[in-house]
């Protein structure tokens, strides 16, 4: 059959339906934006300094952790007393709090899990091995998030390190060492975000 000869809409009808389908697609793209959209407000302002069992501790940076780069999953500020000259955030003379205010919801196993694959990442396997006892203490105490949700984690020379959720201290392990290999995380080699870490360290580098 001659294609002039065909039926009009046999022509019109595969326009509808890309219509149809665009229409669709707009509307679930505004339907995952208007579930982002709180997510994506602004991080609320972090105070410029803290006390942390009578030791002051002053902001050093804040930023955001993403998911794939995009979504928002906390905001996070790295407080820390005073550091040596020719020291280090991580040095176990150096006392430093990380707050971290959740945007969205997470389950505690999926802390845990992202907070292995980074310590994988950085130490070689035979170097964790002493150190996973101490890794799954913790990761254990760890609790589902909701938004809004805070964790504290916290470091004091001498007094080890201890993590609160939403103000309440869920545990606490005696082990300076273990401080730096788990802050590491943040702001060690081949932390969780490259990007990330130079925010939380920016106001060190500027001092």
């Amino acid at each position: 059959m001659p294609l002039k000869s065909w039926p009009q809409t046999r022509w019109i009808e595969p326009h509808r339906h890309v219509r149809s389908v665009r229409r669709t697609a707009l509307h679930v793209c505004f339907a995952i934006l208007c579930v982002f959209i709180p997510a994506l407000a602004p991080a609320g302002d972090f105070p410029p300094g803290i006390t942390l069992e009578k030791e002051r501790l002053a902001l050093v940076g804040d930023g955001t952790a993403r998911y794939a780069r995009i979504i928002p999953v906390y905001d996070i500020a790295l407080y820390a007393g005073a550091i040596p000259e020719s020291g280090h955030l991580l040095d176990p003379g150096v006392p430093k709090r990380l707050d971290m205010i959740y945007r969205v919801p997470i389950r505690a196993g999926d802390l845990s899990r992202a907070a292995e694959q980074i310590l994988s990442r950085q130490h070689p396997k035979d170097d964790l091995e002493h150190w996973w006892s101490r890794i799954n203490a913790l990761h254990d105490s760890y609790r589902d998030v909701q938004t809004g949700d805070r964790y504290t984690l916290s470091y004091l020379p001498q007094r080890g390190v201890w993590l609160e959720y939403n103000g309440e201290r869920i545990i606490s392990l005696q082990d300076d060492d273990f401080a730096a290999l788990y802050f590491g995380i943040w702001l060690g080699d081949k932390p969780l975000s490259e990007s990330l870490r130079l925010q939380l360290i920016s106001g060190w580098e500027s001092s």
